[in-house]
């Protein structure tokens, strides 16, 4: 009897000993597996750091572009200056119209909110030359609107279903570029190093 009892004794404390142990390590396991997810963190996090300092260092030491070149269909229709301000208009793979310098200049002076918004004239003027111009049969229909303003450029409108292009942020830098894929319509900077642009649109 008496040795029945010791023996049950001693497998208590060998059993809850065990238990302790499993805890132990089961502790240790976790603990490992805690380490494990930080450092995966931490890793991540690095690696978008180092993204965003090589997205923000292209963009900063890549020089300013002097022109850009307007494309539809595999064709380039026209170069303009980043340095004058214009409207362009392609239709159906052509240039449909422009207006640029002196006479863009005085449409802008004649809107009545010349003094106030020049994005807001700019867009008026826009307007109401794309009025004149779509008065006409021949250009009827969707049109891409590019305009360069400010030394930027941007799509201001495009005939075409998703609006990416006119969504897209204004371009300056040499090689960015904006894409208007229905209308096969490719506006890009040229590089101030760059002897030809050579973009095709497929």
């Amino acid at each position: 009897m008496y040795r029945s009892a010791t023996s049950v004794v001693v497998f208590g404390r060998y059993f809850v000993g065990r238990r302790k142990l499993f805890q132990k390590g089961k502790g240790v396991v976790m603990a490992e597996l805690k380490l494990k997810k930080a450092d995966i963190v931490l890793a991540v996090m690095f690696v978008i750091f180092a993204a965003a300092i090589l997205a923000w260092s292209v963009m900063y030491f890549t020089d300013s572009g002097t022109s850009v070149t307007v494309t539809a269909r595999g064709e380039e229709l026209g170069e303009y200056s980043l340095s004058e301000d214009a409207v362009v208009v392609i239709k159906d793979g052509k240039i449909a119209g422009e207006i640029s310098g002196d006479e863009l200049l005085g449409r802008l002076e004649t809107t009545d909110m010349a003094n106030a918004d020049d994005a807001r004239a700019m867009k008026k003027v826009i307007g109401e030359y794309l009025d004149e111009l779509l008065a006409d049969d021949q250009y009827a229909g969707d049109v891409n609107v590019a305009v360069v303003s400010g030394g930027k450029v941007y799509m201001d409108r495009a005939g075409c279903d998703n609006q990416h292009c006119v969504q897209h942020q204004k371009i300056s830098r040499g090689n960015e570029q904006i894409v208007c894929l229905p209308n096969k319509v490719i506006l890009q900077i040229k590089d101030t190093g760059d002897s030809e642009v050579d973009i095709i649109a497929h």
